[in-house]
């Protein structure tokens, strides 16, 4: 077959594995993205179909795109109604997860992986750095396997919520610590600057994402017919763009206006603003399935840029198995107090796979000129291979235990905080 044979064959094998993952995962419960990291990694370590340093190339491209695309995804499927009772515990989850995490793997690559000379030329800010990328959970394997799951709503927002807080923490930790790195020494810093840069950070992505969800739920009744989805995404593209340049973290702002939008018609209702505002189903529809694509593409890379070097594996196992243990004492600590039941809980110790925010991550330091990282984006891809195959196998074996959502509670959580808020209006 000449190139242009191959690729349409290429074309036609990654629409097919594509939907094969989730059909697999529907009657098998392994989350798809584990048989797509399966499939990359025959592709390519293995029999060497697929060049990964040809692929590598795209990924700086393909990042940003991706992680607005699921972004988007996740957060317009949040409802603020039976977000309710979840949003609070969920923040303090993804704290206590997150830093936990950080520090536990910051510690073990600085200390173990440095004095076994695995890791030559390691510094505490390339350390910090790598406990920033896998400090939290991945959004685009958690939220689409509790939604394909029908997993009790409460305890899916819990995790969902907490994957994209820890999503957008990831992002915003690993670029300022990149900052800090590339402006002068981490120590050289006052307590006051780093706070300063910090709250710029949050505080601009917070601003940026709230302003323009709010200027997206005015103009949202114009939008009607084929450019509907065009313009939102452009939007978002913006959106992106422009919060990034202002030195916010755009992946905060692109969820927060994604919440937004995801809650017009409750928000319009609250807001009372005249006509219906409601994301138009074709939308909803043309991004399901850009959202495929991106997920379906992202997992084979991870598997076809697996790294077999036995050095990167003893690091990628010894970081996955730190953040396997030292989840369940942060979830305990997030949810102490709270009123989950006990299966809430052990789903919320076993959702540790780490995916799209640590893959685009890990490319990060090498791009912006710190040097001593190009072995980064092996062991944070076999990390993520590694903690998508722990979680398969401990949701597997959970799975038959959870609640099966009825569709209608989270709809029914949302009408009842409507008709309070209206009474009190």
């Amino acid at each position: 077959m000449d190139r242009e044979d191959q690729f349409i064959v290429a074309v036609i094998a990654f629409f097919a594995l594509g939907m094969a993952s989730e059909i697999l995962f529907r009657r098998t419960q392994i989350p798809d993205g584990l048989w797509l990291i399966l499939i990359g990694i025959i592709a390519g370590p293995i029999l060497g179909w697929v060049d990964a340093e040809r692929l590598s190339i795209l990924l700086p491209y393909f990042a940003p795109v991706a992680l607005i695309v699921i972004l988007f995804d996740g957060g317009s499927k949040l409802r603020l109604g039976s977000l309710r009772s979840t949003v609070g515990r969920s923040t303090l989850l993804a704290l206590s997860t997150f830093a936990a995490s950080s520090i536990v793997v910051a510690l073990a690559s600085w200390s173990v992986v440095v004095f076994s000379g695995l890791l030559p030329d390691w510094t505490w800010t390339k350390a910090l750095i790598l406990g920033c990328i896998l400090g939290g959970s991945s959004s685009i394997v958690i939220m689409p396997t509790m939604q394909l799951a029908k997993v009790d709503a409460t305890a899916s927002n819990l995790v969902s919520m907490e994957s994209a807080i820890t999503d957008a923490l990831c992002i915003v930790g690993t670029s300022l610590i990149i900052t800090l790195a590339l402006n002068m020494h981490l120590g050289a810093l006052s307590g006051g600057e780093v706070a300063t840069l910090f709250s710029k950070t949050i505080g601009v992505g917070f601003v940026a994402g709230v302003l323009s969800g709010a200027l997206w739920l005015i103009i949202l009744p114009f939008l009607k017919g084929p450019y509907n989805y065009p313009t939102t995404i452009m939007f978002l593209f913006l959106l992106y763009l422009l919060t990034k340049n202002l030195g916010g973290s755009p992946a905060f702002a692109v969820l927060l206006f994604s919440i937004i939008l995801g809650n017009s018609r409750f928000l319009g209702k609250l807001l009372r603003f005249k006509g219906q505002r409601e994301l138009d189903h074709d939308l909803k529809t043309m991004h399901s399935q850009i959202s495929f694509l991106v997920k379906t593409f992202f997992f084979i890379l991870i598997g076809v840029m697996f790294n077999f070097s036995l050095s990167s594996l003893v690091i990628a196992l010894l970081l996955t198995a730190l953040i396997a243990l030292v989840r369940f004492p942060a979830v305990a600590l997030g949810l102490k107090g709270s009123e989950f039941d006990q299966q809430t809980k052990n789903l919320a110790k076993i959702c540790l796979p780490r995916g799209l925010a640590a893959g685009v991550l890990a490319t990060m330091p090498l791009q912006m000129g710190i040097k001593g990282m190009e072995r980064l984006s092996a062991i944070v891809f076999t990390v993520v291979s590694f903690s998508c195959v722990i979680f398969a196998v401990l949701f597997y074996r959970a799975r038959r235990k959870l609640v099966v959502t009825n569709p209608s509670l989270a709809q029914t959580d949302e009408r009842k905080v409507q008709n309070e808020i209206s009474q009190q209006v």
